[in-house]
């Protein structure tokens, strides 16, 4: 039961981590200019 938790927990902080550095990498291969489009 705790081990299927942490399997979850783990799986979900990896996919986060991941994502963050793909919107991270696209960021800065636009410049900025992908972010600068979301806020407006």
């Amino acid at each position: 039961m705790v081990v299927d938790v942490l399997k979850h927990s783990i799986m979900i902080t990896v996919f986060v981590i991941v994502m963050m550095i793909l919107i991270e990498f696209i960021n800065v291969q636009s410049k900025g200019s992908w972010n600068k489009s979301l806020n407006k």
